[in-house]
């Protein structure tokens, strides 16, 4: 693949155009064969958090370096700025997911967002697909992919939704638990979509979430 290819993307979405929608971008992570494993996790995650410092520069016309992406462990980034009025940032959302060669970020100027971004592992099967379906997706969700074949179409429909609930939890700030009418009352009002991903990022499938109204 032709080093131009792989590029920063805005990634499109049903809904994306509307007002109050939230930004997606994909951001190419070549694998850097030389690197240890925790080396490149912390690579990407800093890089997915320049790129978005400097999306959010260019958006509200501040200088990158004034703007600060929180890195703590376990919750979702938040901006600050050592400029202008700080309440200008108090509702903006921010989400970025990681999977292997992509990143994707996302911000929301209204409110909270999340995005998600996921591979199937090679020795996923169908059994196997099914059985998560069931435990951790909505009821409607895992009858369609229990009893399809074992098909491609199966395997992306799965990537799919399972992308959209992670980035509803994100949206949610909540961890990954098994499926509950609480957990339901929790995402309720959360729309999550799948999203556009560059051909560059091969087989990955990509979701964003986030509320309409706030």
């Amino acid at each position: 693949m032709a080093e131009d290819a792989l590029a920063l993307a805005r990634c499109r979405f049903d809904g994306g155009d509307a007002a109050g929608a939230p930004e997606v971008w994909a951001l190419p992570q070549p694998d850097r064969a030389q690197a240890h494993p925790e080396d490149e996790r912390a690579h990407q995650r800093q890089a997915a958090r320049d790129t978005l410092r400097a999306r959010l520069a260019a958006v509200f016309g501040v200088a990158t370096e004034d703007i600060a992406i929180s890195q703590q462990r376990g919750a979702a980034p938040r901006v600050s700025a050592h400029v202008g009025d700080s309440t200008r940032w108090a509702n903006v959302g921010l989400s970025i997911g990681h999977e292997r060669g992509v990143s994707l970020i996302a911000w929301h100027g209204a409110g909270l967002v999340g995005v998600d971004v996921v591979r199937l592992a090679v020795h996923a099967d169908a059994a196997e697909l099914a059985r998560v379906a069931q435990l951790y997706l909505e009821p409607n969700r895992p009858s369609a992919l229990v009893h399809q074949a074992q098909t491609a179409i199966n395997t992306g429909a799965f990537l799919s939704h399972w992308a959209c609930h992670e980035a509803r939890l994100k949206c949610a700030g909540l961890a990954l638990v098994e499926w509950s009418d609480a957990l339901a009352t929790q995402l309720a009002g959360i729309h999550a979509v799948p999203v556009k991903l560059p051909p560059w990022a091969g087989d990955a499938a990509g979701a964003v979430a986030w509320r309409w109204c706030y």
